[in-house]
This record gives C-alpha cells, structure tokens and sequence, in this order.
C-alpha cells in the first residue's frame, strides 16, 4: 500500500514539474519571438541556447572561410551588409547575431519595421523529453497568421531557445 501511494505522489509531481516546464518553455518561445519581430535583439540573443548560438557563429566563419577560399570574402560580407572590417570570426556569439541580424534587417527597413506589429501567441506545445520542448507560435502581421514552431531546450535551470 506504502508503495502505491509513493508511485501515485511521485507520478502527480511528476505531472506537475511538466506542466510548470512547459508553461515555462512557452513563455520563453513566446518572449523570444516577441524580441525577435520587435527588433529587440539584446532580449532574443540573451533567451538563445549557448550551444545554438555556438553553432550559428561555427557555421558563418565556416560559409565566411569557404568565400574566403573562393575569393569571394566581399560578396559575403555584402549579402549580410557588413563590411569586411567587422570580422565576424573575432565576435562573441552572442555580439555576431546581434551584428549579423541588425545589419540584415537594415537590407530592407520597411519590413523591418512592419515586424515590429506582430502579436505572437501560443498556440500549443509538444514535450519531447524531460528537457526538450517543442512551441508552436502563431505570429500575427499585417493581415497575415504563420505558424512557428520553436525548440525550447532546459539549459540548467531555465530554458532556452535551441532553433525557431
């Protein structure tokens, strides 16, 4: 009897801690793609997962060092609309998606802006694991509803953005 009524605790806790993840894991996806459209980008880098943005940073001095070896240095940084004087080898993770992004958005200032009017709400999540959450974003703009879905991974205590 004493180890049913364990099991039976040990489950409602359980259930519990899941659900209190989950709210947790959403309210991150929802925060960070909030950030994200409204061009708050110091908010949305600092909800990113230290491993995707390691990742990120890995692969752009990757596609950076192959245009390099094509002779192709200026037209990549062009495409990302820096100049070759910000070597994105030498930032922080965390200081190249915030170069890389600011200096893209400003390829096309009138959508950057209308991005700013989005409404993200949450539509439903899938927990994968005890450390892995999947959100599903509707991000509203001008007229327009799209689905988002979003990587939501425990990074010690808190969760983080792994991929949206």
């Amino acid at each position: 009897m004493k180890l049913s009524i364990t099991i039976l605790a040990f489950m409602v806790m359980s259930s519990i801690c899941l659900a209190s993840d989950k709210e947790a894991a959403e309210t991150v996806a929802q925060k960070y793609m909030s950030a994200f459209f409204h061009g708050d980008l110091e908010a949305a880098v600092g909800l990113m997962h230290s491993q995707a943005l390691t990742n990120m940073k890995t692969t752009m001095v990757s596609e950076l060092e192959r245009a390099r070896a094509a002779g192709k240095e200026k037209e990549f940084y062009k495409s990302l609309n820096l100049t070759p004087v910000v070597r994105l080898e030498d930032l922080g993770k965390e200081e190249l998606y915030v170069t890389v992004l600011t200096s893209s958005r400003s390829l096309d200032p009138e959508f950057t802006e209308s991005m700013k009017s989005a409404v993200v709400e949450i539509k439903e999540s899938k927990v994968l694991s005890s450390d892995r959450i999947v959100v599903l974003l509707n991000v509203h703009t001008n007229g327009f509803t799209q689905e988002s879905p979003i990587m939501v991974q425990k990074d010690k205590l808190s969760w983080k953005i792994v991929m949206n």
